[in-house]
């Protein structure tokens, strides 16, 4: 390929035009189509499929960032052991 070649991206449209459909709705749906299939195989692969989200003060996520860390943990295993430890001792003292 010569040189001139490489650099024409005219070239390149024309080549690529009959294989893509680049209208919004189709790059959007291409798009959404990559992503839902991420976000599933990786769900599913970690058995975590549902959202866990709140709200707290300023101090309490660089603590919690900072004990997961030390643990070797990501924030969502901390707060999944954390959650869990709650819910063992209450079972034992019920």
């Amino acid at each position: 390929m010569a040189e001139e070649d490489v650099n024409d991206w005219g070239l390149a449209r024309k080549k690529w035009a009959g294989k893509m459909d680049n209208k919004r709705n189709a790059r959007k749906e291409r798009e959404k189509k990559v992503a839902a299939s991420i976000d599933r195989r990786s769900l599913k692969a970690s058995d975590r499929d549902s959202i866990f989200s709140f709200r707290t003060n300023a101090d309490l996520k660089p603590l919690a960032t900072k004990l997961a860390k030390s643990r070797g943990l990501g924030i969502g295993e901390f707060m999944e052991m954390l959650v869990l430890a709650a819910a063992k001792e209450e079972q034992s003292g019920a």
